[in-house]
């Protein structure tokens, strides 16, 4: 991987690229609200379906500055895709070392892993402990360029719940402390069948115009 990241692994913001339907007013209004700032669209069509909120994970869509969005496929609902966004920005140094591993494609060594334990939240709790995983297994790590802008991928394993995940995480203003997260995930039986719809929809997104994210010299993907 160079140019792009391999396919094995409240400006206008996300939108759909259609409403579904016989959708009610309220699903209407919901489905077309932004979700960040740094993506004016991403294609999720006809094969999702936006779920509740879950105030129980992030707070929903409104509390406290967070974000917890989810669509579910819709012949399979245990295969997400959720947009995810802490509410808070990551301590200075985590910033600076996210700016740092971002400034090249490549695969992560372990030390740059753990350098990211706080970027990657969920995902890098028991980084850099000095113990066997016993529930998060990070199967791999690199930085490569999404449509032209540097972004880490992570795929990892959540082995309690059995589910297998392709995470991206976004540098939203170029400081490393404003991380976006996009969380594709599914039962591990289920996740190689459908990985292919995650890459699509990354493939399909259109950064704001506004926005000056880092990115390579290198071509868009």
């Amino acid at each position: 991987m160079q140019a792009e990241i391999r396919a094995s692994h409240t400006a206008p913001a996300v939108t759909r690229e259609m409403i579904l339907p016989g959708a009610g007013s309220y699903k209407r209004a919901r489905d077309a609200q932004p979700i960040f700032n740094e993506m004016h669209f991403i294609r999720l069509g006809e094969n999702w379906s936006q779920g509740g909120r879950d105030p129980g994970l992030w707070g929903g869509d409104a509390f406290d500055h967070r974000i917890f969005r989810q669509f579910q496929l819709n012949w399979a609902p245990s295969v997400t895709l959720d947009f995810w966004f802490r509410g808070g920005k990551a301590s200075p140094a985590a910033g600076r070392d996210f700016v740092e591993i971002l400034r090249r494609p490549h695969v992560l060594s372990q030390h740059e892993l753990e350098s990211m334990r706080e970027v990657l939240g969920v995902a890098g709790v028991e980084l850099g402990l000095g113990v066997p995983s016993a529930i998060i297994n990070v199967e791999s790590a690199e930085v490569g360029g999404l449509k032209g802008r540097a972004v880490l991928a992570v795929r990892w394993q959540h082995k309690k719940m059995k589910r297998q995940f392709l995470s991206i995480y976004i540098d939203a203003d170029g400081d490393g402390r404003t991380v976006r997260e996009i969380h594709f995930s599914a039962p591990v039986d289920k996740f190689a069948q459908h990985v292919h719809l995650a890459h699509e929809a990354f493939r399909s997104i259109q950064w704001t115009d506004s926005c000056l994210p880092p990115m390579f010299s290198v071509a868009s993907a």
